[in-house]
C-alpha cells in the first residue's frame, strides 16, 4: 500500500536578513530541518515544512546561481558548489522571464526565457551571496543583446545565504506578489532519500480558495470531465501547502478542489518502483479582477500543475526544460494590458 500524508509540521528556521538589503527584496535562505511526520490512512508521510514566502520589504527565501553556457565539463569555480536547480515559472504575466546571475552577468535561461507555466532544470555552480535577477522580456530570441536588455524589466532579486556545501536538488518557484508587478518566491531544498518526494506549493494570487487532495488512482472512477472517489473504497486526503511528502511506488490522482468541494482540475501522478524522483505540484494563477487593480497584470484562473525534475545527481553541466502538465488543454489568451 501507499506510504504518504500526515499533519503539517513547522520545522523551518530562518537566517537573518543581511544589512544593506535592497528595498522590497528578501535576502535570506530558509534552512529546512529534517524530521519525519506521522503516517495517514493513505500512508502518505509528511517529511518537512517547506520554505515560506514573505511580503515585500521582508526577507524571502533565496538561492543564487552561476551558469557557464557551452562548457564541456564541470569546472569548479572558487567557493562554489554544483547544484541541481529546478525553476518553475508561476509568475502570472504574458511575458516570459529571463534569469541572470548578477555577479557573473551570465543568463541562466540561455537563449529562451521561461514562459508562464514552464519549468527549467539547470546544473549550476552556486556561491554564497550570489543574486538571481528575474526580468520580464519580450521573449524574442532573435534580438541582439542591446535590444533584448533594453526591453527587459527587473521584477525581483533572489539572493543566496546558507547554501548546502554538497550537491543538492533545489526548487525555486517565482510568482506574483499581490496586485503589484513585484515577485515573490517559494523555495525548497530536497533531501536525498530512498523515496520519491513531492513538494506542494500554493502560488495562486487572488481571493479564490482551493485545496489539493490526493488519492490512490485505483480508488477513482471516471465520471464525465473528472474522476470521483468510489463509494466505500479508498481515501482522499488533503495535501498541506508549503510541505513535502514521501510517496511509495504507485498511481495517484491529484485533484484541486474549490471552496464548495467541487473539482477544478485533476492530474495523474505515477511513481516508479525504487525511484528517487522529485516532483512539485502547484496551485497557480491570478485573480480574475487582478487586471482591474493593476494595468499590466494578467488574469488567469486557478489551475493545478505538476513537474518532475529532469536532472539526476549523476549528471552535470546540463540544462533541460519541461512544460508543466495541465489538467485542461483549453486555450487561454494571455492579455497584456498597458
Amino acid at each position: 500500500r501507499l506510504h504518504h500524508l500526515c499533519p503539517l509540521h513547522k520545522y523551518c528556521t530562518l537566517s537573518p536578513t543581511p544589512s544593506g538589503a535592497m528595498s522590497g527584496v528578501g535576502l535570506f535562505l530558509a534552512v529546512l530541518a529534517w524530521r519525519h511526520g506521522l503516517v495517514s490512512a493513505l500512508g502518505i508521510q509528511t517529511l518537512e515544512k517547506a520554505s515560506q514566502t514573505r511580503r515585500a520589504g521582508v526577507a524571502l527565501s533565496a538561492i543564487g546561481s552561476e551558469s557557464q553556457e557551452g562548457r564541456s565539463g564541470p569546472i569548479r569555480p572558487r567557493n562554489c558548489t554544483e547544484q541541481l536547480l529546478m525553476v518553475c515559472n508561476a509568475y502570472a504575466y504574458s511575458r516570459p522571464l529571463h534569469i541572470y546571475n548578477m555577479r557573473s552577468q551570465q543568463r541562466l535561461t540561455g537563449k529562451e526565457p521561461l514562459a508562464y507555466k514552464e519549468c527549467g532544470d539547470y546544473s549550476v555552480w552556486l556561491r554564497e551571496g550570489d543574486q538571481l535577477d528575474f526580468r520580464t522580456t519580450s521573449g524574442k530570441s532573435d534580438e541582439d543583446a542591446k535590444e533584448r536588455e533594453a526591453g527587459e524589466h527587473s521584477v525581483g532579486i533572489f539572493r543566496a545565504w546558507g547554501l548546502p556545501k554538497f550537491t543538492s536538488s533545489l526548487l525555486l518557484v517565482p510568482h506574483r506578489q499581490g496586485s503589484s508587478m513585484g515577485i515573490a518566491f517559494e523555495s525548497h531544498i530536497f533531501r536525498e532519500l530512498q523515496n520519491t518526494q513531492l513538494a506542494v506549493v500554493d502560488a495562486y494570487i487572488g481571493e479564490s480558495s482551493g485545496r489539493i487532495r490526493i488519492a490512490d488512482a485505483r480508488d477513482m472512477t471516471f465520471n464525465g470531465s473528472f474522476t470521483t472517489m468510489n463509494k466505500h473504497r479508498g481515501n482522499m486526503e488533503d495535501l498541506n501547502y508549503n510541505s513535502v511528502i514521501a510517496l511509495n511506488a504507485g498511481d495517484y490522482q491529484l485533484v484541486l478542489m474549490d471552496s464548495a468541494g467541487g473539482p477544478v482540475s485533476a492530474l495523474n501522478l505515477t511513481v516508479a518502483e525504487k525511484s528517487k524522483q522529485k516532483f512539485v505540484v502547484m496551485r497557480i494563477g491570478a485573480d480574475e479582477d487582478l487586471h482591474n487593480k493593476v494595468g499590466n497584470a494578467t488574469a488567469l484562473p486557478q489551475e493545478l500543475f505538476l513537474h518532475q525534475q529532469m536532472l539526476e545527481m549523476s549528471k552535470s553541466s546540463a540544462t533541460q526544460r519541461s512544460f508543466l502538465a495541465s489538467a485542461f488543454a483549453a486555450a487561454l489568451a494571455l492579455v497584456l494590458v498597458h
